[in-house]
């Protein structure tokens, strides 16, 4: 069904309850979802819970780097988390950030020593592969990561509490957030942009400078 039943084909925790649920029912230890063209990745672990797109990204670096010996830049969007940079230092990677729009990352793909180029949006390429997002070859490099570790994605990613991420008019709506036995709904408004530019001197954590309004769920 090309309308895909009125439902914007991107791979993200709000468009995909069914499949979150079929994971929560059934005796599953990983889900994997993409947008139509197969570019951009949704990821779930065996309890139903959404693994955005920056712990992926934070995943295949780690399993690159540490278990495959591989090296490389890091190129990203500048939508993705400051922990991306925290790892390529760890892993002495040089990382750079771009604008959004993965033509830019393609672009240094093509030219330079890129280990991986991914943006928050799940689209993600490696090294080995063709210069473009491709998400179903990124959850075989998970499901291989798993395999090979003998670990659940809940063993290699415990703290993905974010399940959803995405900016909607001017704003990130970072979803739901579970703290102990409670709730919360986080509505994040960036300030770190001036004019539709990022300024990265206002970043100094996650996103840039933010005010989160929690609301209390039942």
């Amino acid at each position: 069904n090309p309308g895909f039943l009125g439902t914007a084909p991107e791979p993200i925790h709000r468009n995909l309850q069914e499949f979150s649920d079929l994971m929560k029912n059934n005796d599953l230890d990983c889900g994997l979802a993409t947008d139509g063209d197969a570019d951009r990745i949704g990821l779930y672990d065996s309890k139903g819970n959404f693994v955005d797109s920056h712990h992926i990204i934070l995943l295949l670096i780690h399993y690159m780097v540490k278990y495959k010996g591989m090296k490389g830049k890091v190129v990203t969007a500048f939508s993705c988390s400051v922990k991306v940079e925290q790892m390529c230092n760890h892993y002495g990677l040089e990382q750079e950030t771009v604008q959004i729009g993965f033509k830019h990352i393609a672009g240094k793909m093509i030219t330079e020593d890129v280990l991986l180029g991914g943006e928050e949006s799940g689209g993600i390429a490696t090294a080995g592969h063709i210069p473009e997002r491709d998400g179903i070859w990124m959850g075989l490099i998970l499901f291989e990561f798993m395999a090979k570790s003998g670990k659940s994605l809940e063993d290699l990613c415990p703290h993905h509490d974010w399940v959803d991420c995405a900016d909607v008019a001017g704003t990130r709506q970072d979803g739901q957030k579970r703290v102990g036995t409670e709730s919360f709904v986080a509505v994040i408004f960036n300030t770190g942009y001036v004019h539709g530019l990022y300024d990265p001197n206002r970043d100094p954590g996650w996103t840039g400078h933010y005010l989160a309004v929690l609301f209390h769920g039942v």
